[in-house]
């Protein structure tokens, strides 16, 4: 079974993004907060990861750069979200750090 880790502190948007990943057959795993989600990552790597850009605790940039440090931490497909509005030279910037996808959220 592929693991995706959904990091999103709104339950409603969890319960969506869930139920999305369940319907793609992927068994979905929740994080609140990037700390949660860093010791989900160290127990057991996932296979993808859908992080939400503007978590409290971290940012994407600061969230990437531990992920990527991490054993085996090259390994997830990573995909931002966001519901805010992103520049163009800041959506650059994250395209060109995450090199694997960026969405603007639509969920809930």
């Amino acid at each position: 079974m592929i693991h995706c880790l959904i990091f999103e502190q709104d339950a409603q948007t969890r319960k969506s993004v869930g139920a999305m990943i369940e319907d793609c057959g992927l068994e979905p795993i929740f994080a609140t907060s990037v700390l949660e989600g860093l010791t989900q990552c160290y127990d057991n790597m996932p296979e993808i990861i859908i992080c939400n850009i503007a978590l409290p605790d971290f940012n994407g940039d600061e969230f990437l750069s531990v992920l990527r440090s991490m054993p085996n931490g090259h390994d997830p497909y990573v995909i931002f979200s966001s519901d805010a509005h992103l520049g163009r030279m800041q959506l650059t910037s994250y395209l060109e750090t995450l090199r694997d996808g960026i969405v603007r959220a639509a969920f809930g």
